[in-house]
């Protein structure tokens, strides 16, 4: 069974007739469904016409909340984020710069460590040879002395 909805009649005067009927010619549909699309419109985003609101003053109040928020940001921008990022850019450059230092400390460092190592061998293998010759040295002097070992100065010296 087809349910048929009952149909009023409202009254208008011609000039609003017509301009109903040129809307709704320019949007392709008859005045029927253009009453019922602008009621439906009407409801949908809460304009009443009474008032004689219309979506440009709803944007213009949108666009007047937007600058508000971009204001605000700004405001954030400059008084917050702009100082916090410059000082991590300076905590950076100084992290950059002491650990730039301490590289290089440590290079001195381990250049000297390298130099004293090298030193010390030096020394040691000199220290080792004077030893030797001391070592010859006293082998001779000994050998002099005591020709054919007869006291055993060699043996009390080299033990």
């Amino acid at each position: 069974m087809v349910e048929t909805s009952q149909q009023t009649t409202v009254t208008i005067d011609t000039n609003t007739g017509a301009r109903l009927e040129r809307l709704a010619k320019a949007n392709g549909v008859s005045k029927k469904e253009f009453i019922s699309l602008s009621l439906d419109y009407f409801e949908k985003y809460g304009i009443n016409p009474a008032k004689h609101e219309s979506p440009a003053q709803e944007m213009q109040k949108l666009i007047r909340r937007i600058d508000q928020v971009v204001a605000f940001q700004k405001v954030q921008e400059r008084d917050f984020i702009r100082p916090a990022m410059q000082s991590v850019m300076k905590t950076e450059e100084r992290i950059n710069y002491e650990m730039n230092r301490l590289s290089q400390s440590y290079d001195n460092i381990h250049k000297m460590l390298s130099a004293m190592l090298d030193l010390d061998e030096r020394t040691e293998n000199e220290q080792k040879r004077a030893n030797e010759e001391l070592k010859k040295a006293l082998m001779l002097l000994a050998k002099y002395m005591d020709e054919k070992n007869k006291s055993g100065l060699m043996g009390k010296i080299f033990g």
